[in-house]
């Protein structure tokens, strides 16, 4: 897993690569296909980065977020529904 991420352009950790296809395989159902993706937001903590960004899906939309630490490695990702109010109540 970590040469496929790394020829991605993202070092990361085969475990961190492993979450991202889990992340993505657990919402497919939910969010059905990818349509499109908004611009990423950074925001930087003292030794890490994480980049976030709402995903446009054929059912449902997302947030997907990238943490990364000092030295620019993927450490987390993490694909979460985004619901309105209604649907949370």
């Amino acid at each position: 897993f970590e040469s496929i991420a790394t020829q991605m352009g993202f070092p990361m950790s085969g475990e961190t690569f492993r979450e991202m296809l889990l992340a993505i395989e657990s919402n497919r159902e939910e969010l059905g296909d990818f349509v499109s993706y908004d611009e990423l937001e950074f925001d930087y903590g003292n030794d890490s980065v994480t980049a976030t960004m709402d995903a446009e899906f054929s059912d449902h939309d997302g947030t997907l977020t990238l943490t990364f630490d000092e030295k620019a490695n993927m450490t987390s990702i993490t694909l979460d529904p985004i619901y309105s109010m209604g649907e949370v109540l």
